[in-house]
């Protein structure tokens, strides 16, 4: 019962997104994710990212690994839509549907890793 290192970062990748939907609301002006499309592009990235780097690599195909990919397509169409029609409810779809992914994936990685042993699929 433990986290590891792909958590600590997934947990940084997912703060970066929040900080990028915050910063685009507050209006912060800043450069390449001022907009929606360049927010919605750059959470679109970190979410790949966060899903490539915390994701656990245990082929489990359970319910809730079925939902969570439900929810991460989800995340993925509702980034497409933001980034071509610069809607910011897509982008609202975008980054909530990240954020449960990472709670989910984190809390269930708290509760089912042991100690010293990191499930890797290889090949």
């Amino acid at each position: 019962m433990r986290l590891t290192w792909r958590d600590g970062a997934a947990t940084l990748l997912t703060a970066g997104a929040v900080a990028i939907y915050w910063a685009l609301l507050a209006d912060a002006g800043l450069p390449l994710v001022g907009g929606v499309r360049g927010a919605a592009t750059a959470m679109l990235l970190i979410g790949v990212g966060t899903c490539i780097t915390g994701a656990n690599q245990a082929n489990t195909r359970d319910g809730v690994s079925k939902a969570l990919g439900f929810l991460g397509a989800a995340a993925f169409f509702a980034g497409l839509i933001a980034i071509i029609w610069a809607v910011e409810w897509a982008l609202a779809i975008e980054i909530g549907a990240i954020v449960v992914l990472w709670a989910v994936t984190t809390l269930r990685h708290a509760l089912t890793h042991t100690a010293g042993r990191e499930h890797v699929n290889v090949g």
